[in-house]
């Protein structure tokens, strides 16, 4: 891979933990440091699908001029550890993931049809997948162009979304919707699951956490939100 450059992408929809901001902040002086830094966008809205659609819209712009080749999608709720953008790069993949934990301490990593959440994910290595969040997420930018081109300017991300369940249907997210769009354009998504960023909320969602509630009978942690 030649020169990649890649364009921070974080949608700001909700309180931001003070963990996370200084997180984030050392994420962009990392990724400066690196040379990778080909810009920075974040858009605050109250619907996530429309922040994810105008980071979406900011990506294509700069890969058009030429400042970045690839989108790096992180989340104001993550923290993202070092190495991260550099391992995900190194696999040359269209779409790659991190390992991250959704609130109710699954990995949030989907099968599609049926629509189902993992109840566990790999220890190690990079395994590819039907669908993930995009909490910490790689991509080319060429893939947005190309589903623009398959579907015009509604192509990335919409939500509510409703998608095929065992039984009826899931009210699912724009990631979900998006991920469906990947499938049917025939482009594989991976999971590295040696990148493990935090999940952050009123606790720390992560292997840690979802290890010692395992070995602890008659606990639940979770809440209404992923």
């Amino acid at each position: 891979m030649d020169d990649p450059k890649v364009i921070l992408l974080t949608p700001l929809y909700r309180s931001i933990p003070s963990s996370s901001v200084a997180a984030l902040l050392q994420l962009i002086s990392e990724v400066s440091k690196s040379g990778y830094l080909g810009g920075i966008n974040m858009q605050v809205d109250l619907y996530i699908s429309t922040a994810r659609n105008k980071l979406a819209m900011a990506a294509l712009d700069a890969w058009k001029a030429g400042e970045a080749t690839h989108a790096f999608w992180v989340d104001d709720d993550m923290s993202v550890p070092p190495g991260a953008l550099e391992q995900l790069l190194a696999h040359d993949k269209h779409v790659v993931s991190g390992l991250y934990y959704c609130r109710d301490l699954k990995p949030c990593v989907f099968d599609l049809e049926p629509f189902g959440k993992w109840e566990e994910a790999p220890k190690t290595g990079l395994q590819q997948v039907e669908c993930t969040g995009f909490g910490c997420l790689l991509m080319r930018i060429k893939v947005l162009s190309d589903m623009m081109e398959m579907w015009g300017d509604t192509a990335w991300f919409q939500t509510p979304h409703n998608t095929k369940k065992d039984g009826g249907i899931a009210m699912t997210g724009e990631d979900v919707f998006f991920f469906e769009r990947l499938k049917e354009m025939g482009i594989p998504a991976y999971l590295d699951c040696d990148v493990k960023p935090d999940h952050v909320g009123s606790m720390v969602f992560n292997e840690v956490l979802v290890n010692a509630v395992k070995s602890v009978e008659g606990i639940t942690i979770g809440d209404h939100r992923r």
